[in-house]
């Protein structure tokens, strides 16, 4: 009784997308840079270019450690909730403050 439709999408499919559009967003960011650079003293620029990479290697950091593995937990309690929905029995939540 899932009303709700299936994806029809390959998840690579869109994560390709989203790729994609990231490498446009790094594009357009890297641009802006050169512009700045035109207009602004070197010492500023390079400053805020090592603010621009400690702060993507930071991201990038959280992401590999935490959310990677969230993302992974997630998916292993959904399948668990699928497999119990299959089996009859109802979800269970281990939050407490969300009523069952």
């Amino acid at each position: 009784m899932n009303d709700q439709p299936t994806p029809s999408r390959d998840p690579r499919s869109r994560d390709a997308a989203t790729i994609v559009a990231l490498l446009g967003l790094l594009l357009a960011a890297m641009a802006l840079l050169a512009l700045i650079q035109m207009v602004l003293p070197q010492p500023i620029v390079l400053g805020l270019f090592a603010v621009i990479v400690v702060f993507a290697f930071y991201t990038s950091l959280h992401y590999l450690l935490w959310g990677r593995q969230l993302s992974r937990k997630l998916a292993e309690d959904q399948e668990i909730d699928d497999t119990r929905s299959e089996n009859g029995a109802p979800p269970t939540h281990k939050n407490p403050e969300i009523p069952e």
